[in-house]
């Protein structure tokens, strides 16, 4: 069913598959064949690249949820200083796996 997927893709696309995709494309397959250009390779890039503007392509109609807009504007964040010394307090440097158990 050649265009069912393009048709019906609504959906939050992920990030991460194409991008292990596109490292996997990359680091598994040559450049080249012998002095030829492997198109194979640029064609798989090619479908991945395609599948990513698919998705750009594609408008998500969300309405405004004032109680989730209200909740993400809530949360407090820390400065890095204060993540950074709240993580060695309960980690710390040159512990052991031993001792985090």
């Amino acid at each position: 069913m050649p265009g069912l997927l393009t048709q019906y893709a609504v959906g939050v696309s992920c990030r991460g598959v194409f991008l292990t995709d596109l490292t996997f494309i990359e680091d598994g397959n040559p450049n080249k064949i012998g002095n030829l250009i492997n198109f194979k390779k640029r064609g798989l890039v090619f479908n991945v690249l395609a599948e990513i503007q698919s998705y750009q392509q594609t408008p998500f109609k969300f309405e405004p949820n004032q109680k989730i807009q209200d909740a993400l504007l809530s949360i407090k964040f820390e400065d890095n200083d204060k993540l950074y010394k709240m993580s060695l307090s309960r980690e710390g440097r040159n512990q052991q796996k031993a001792d985090l158990i």
